[in-house]
């Protein structure tokens, strides 16, 4: 006896897989669109910790924004404390995953960069808050200073009745 069906090939079950770019932080596993992540790169990512929520848009990171729940009384300082802390240390692995890079090296170069104007910032920071603390001090002084004289001499412009 012969079989007059036709045999339909079988098509193997479609996957699906994230676009070049698509961030793939929280899937475990996934190596993204550079491949295995390089044990060299995993170290603290300075750039990622002090830049966060402007490093994790510049790397497609997207978790990264969790930091900016930070002004959600409480629980957001702690959201934001974490995951600072997180963007550190994993920084260099979800950076990897998430964007499509030329090279270890050029990955390298590019968080270097991040990690010098981090650095820079935060330097700029501690100057300005400080200029702006001893400017506030020399004004309370100069107030404190002067503040009876011009009490005085407002209590004398005061009629009195």
């Amino acid at each position: 006896m012969e079989n007059n069906q036709e045999q339909v090939p079988v098509q193997p079950p479609v996957t699906a897989q994230a676009p070049v770019g698509v961030n793939s932080v929280g899937t475990s596993g996934v190596d993204g669109p550079n491949g295995p992540f390089p044990a060299e790169l995993n170290h603290w990512n300075w750039g990622a910790f002090l830049l966060s929520w402007i490093w994790a848009i510049g790397n497609h990171v997207w978790i990264g924004l969790l930091v900016l729940l930070s002004f959600i009384p409480v629980i957001g300082g702690i959201i934001a404390l974490v995951m600072v802390i997180m963007l550190g240390i994993k920084g260099n692995e979800w950076a990897w995953k998430a964007k499509k890079w030329d090279s270890v090296e050029h990955f390298k170069t590019v968080q270097k960069k991040w990690a010098k104007w981090g650095v820079i910032l935060l330097i700029v920071g501690i100057v300005v808050g400080i200029l702006v603390a001893v400017a506030v001090i020399a004004l309370l002084a100069k107030v404190a200073t002067e503040a009876p004289g011009m009490i005085q001499q407002f209590d004398a412009n005061i009629p009195q009745q």
